[in-house]
């Protein structure tokens, strides 16, 4: 049974938190809610909206939305948020400590180094976007559009030489880890070496969101397809294997950073949330009232 079984408690960046302890989940529509006792109980945060991304700092304080209407950020554990800009935003992340947040919305780049209170703007033509636990390294991807990488907190960008990812933009703590792509059009591109260089590598379904541990080891994927729940990697994306419940469908997938914590939602006509506490060795089916989630984000400590 899914509980809170502590094995990492190192702490973060942002300070104060624990590995996988906040989680959050949302929707096409629907409210989102957060848990800050690694998914035992939840409350409802914001009202109906289409949450397209949502990103936790490693203590919970920072939270940022992006969702089809606005960027929405709070900075007291999901209690309030703020909008900071009316637009359709597709992707964001932030930094563990809260510190760094990096937001796309319609070809512009918005990105704040002061925990969100003032962002600057430039032009970047990508969709989703990750960052390491610093914010110095970036990956954003799009459909159709070579992946490009900044090395220097997202203040310059550069092509990173590979064909086009699609919905997934990971990484590791350090960097060093990337991982974009979609497996139902061109398979996912890897990078062990700060996006340096890259390889492909291809999985047998429909796998496009997912999430990667703060270490690299730990890799998640979602199928968004029926009943064919979720693979993961415990050796760096090396090799993967079937996951989440038996014939649960998973529309995404978040792993803390030790890996020990994972959380799949999923919106079938039965809509549930799959868990695991023990390093997705077993999962437990959880209904959380209140929404319909496709969507979920989980805190992350570093290493």
């Amino acid at each position: 049974m899914f509980g809170r079984r502590l094995i990492n408690t190192q702490q973060g960046g942002g300070g104060g938190g624990l590995d996988g302890q906040y989680m959050f989940l949302g929707g096409y529509l629907q409210p989102t809610q957060i848990s800050s006792d690694f998914g035992s109980s939840w409350s409802v945060v914001t009202t109906s909206v289409v949450l397209n991304k949502a990103a936790i700092s490693s203590n919970g304080q920072y939270i940022a939305l992006a969702t089809n209407g606005y960027l929405s950020l709070s900075s007291d554990f999901g209690a309030t948020y703020t909008v900071k800009y009316s637009s359709n935003f597709s992707g964001c992340a932030i930094s563990y400590s809260g510190q760094y947040i990096s937001a796309l919305s319609s070809g512009t780049l918005y990105k704040s180094s002061d925990y969100g209170v003032s962002f600057s703007t430039s032009s970047l033509s990508r969709n989703y976007i990750s960052m390491s636990s610093n914010g110095e390294y970036q990956l954003s991807t799009s459909y159709n559009t070579i992946p490009q990488l900044s090395s220097d907190y997202g203040v310059t960008w550069a092509d990173s030489g590979v064909s086009a990812p699609y919905y997934s933009s990971l990484m590791s703590a350090s960097g060093q880890y990337m991982i974009g792509g979609c497996g139902f059009i061109e398979g996912f591109k890897k990078s062990s070496d700060y996006g340096v260089t890259w390889s492909t590598f291809s999985i047998a379904g429909n796998w496009w969101r997912g999430d990667i541990s703060s270490t690299g080891q730990y890799v998640v994927m979602s199928s968004g397809s029926t009943s064919t729940g979720g693979i993961m990697s415990a050796d760096y994306g090396v090799t993967f294997s079937k996951v989440t419940a038996a014939g649960q469908r998973s529309d995404d997938f978040s792993v803390s950073g030790s890996g020990q914590y994972m959380i799949s939602p999923s919106e079938e006509s039965n809509p549930s949330v799959s868990f695991s506490d023990d390093y997705g060795a077993t999962f437990t089916i959880k209904s959380i009232g209140g929404g319909i989630f496709g969507k979920s984000a989980i805190s992350k400590v570093a290493p």
